[in-house]
């Protein structure tokens, strides 16, 4: 037979549940979106400097008052057809539950480039900039496979 202590000690999960997902908000809003935004700049910048591909076609952006954040190639023209190519994107969502899930979208001529998942953090102290480096090294790296430049 079920205890009534059982209950009221289940029902305290809510509660830890919801201090975790302030603390997670909390940590976002002060401090890891701009540690983010700022290294996928940097990413953005050095590639641009160094790369004449991505000149004027590589972009970052902070997306839905923050929750987003996203670094994106522009569209590539496909030379012997009046089609183009939607660029790859790495984005960091900030979730309703302040957890943050990375990923990416493939390249892609269709509309459907799809979203695939690198990794969740629940622990957001986790993110740092060598994590944001790896992460988007893996998601271009991913991405490209679907490109018809690599086909």
């Amino acid at each position: 037979m079920y205890q009534i202590e059982k209950i009221v000690e289940l029902s305290k999960e809510y509660q830890e549940a919801l201090f975790l997902m302030n603390q997670r908000l909390s940590l976002w809003n002060e401090s890891k979106s701009s540690l983010i935004l700022s290294t996928l700049s940097s990413i953005k910048d050095r590639i641009i400097a160094e790369n004449d591909f991505f000149k004027k076609n590589l972009y970052t952006e902070k997306i839905n008052h923050g929750k987003l954040i996203v670094l994106r190639a522009g569209n590539i023209p496909v030379t012997i057809s009046n089609e183009v190519e939607q660029g790859f994107s790495i984005q960091f969502h900030l979730h309703i539950n302040g957890k943050v899930i990375v990923g990416y979208t493939n390249n892609s001529i269709s509309e459907n480039n799809g979203f695939n998942i690198l990794k969740t953090y629940e622990d957001l102290n986790l993110i740092t900039e060598e994590e944001i480096l790896k992460l988007v090294y893996e998601g271009i790296e991913k991405s490209m496979q679907s490109s018809f430049l690599f086909e």
